[in-house]
């Protein structure tokens, strides 16, 4: 069988990314990342500052790869403000797209003061 090459950097980040959206609201935060082509950018701008591991394996989907073993809690740290800083950036650089396809929700009618009063 051919053992193939893997950047097990990118399984760490990609899931840290996942944990760390976790922590922001839904709107416009979540629903931007969602999109996989900004998710990708973002997990792309910080593997772009930080040195990647790679591993030669025969089967790369059966690869689990665990965070903490990846990086030292300094490099954690690190990567985790890389991550916040790339959202930011990428939310402000992409300003158009989010307007276009991740349009902020209309409030829900029960809550607006026209309908309170008649």
């Amino acid at each position: 069988m051919l053992e193939k090459t893997v950047n097990v950097t990118w399984f760490g980040v990609n899931a840290k990314v996942e944990e760390i959206l976790q922590t922001y609201p839904e709107y416009p935060y979540r629903d931007v990342f969602a999109n996989p082509r900004l998710r990708d950018r973002l997990v792309a701008y910080v593997l772009s500052y930080i040195p990647n591991r790679h591993i030669t394996t025969e089967n790369p989907q059966k690869l689990a790869v665990q965070y903490h073993c990846l990086f030292s809690p300094e490099e954690q740290k690190y990567v985790e403000t890389l991550i916040r800083r790339g959202i930011s950036y990428l939310l402000r650089t992409h300003e158009d797209w989010i307007e276009r396809y991740a349009p902020e929700p209309e409030p829900d009618a029960s809550y607006v003061p026209s309908h309170w009063f008649g």
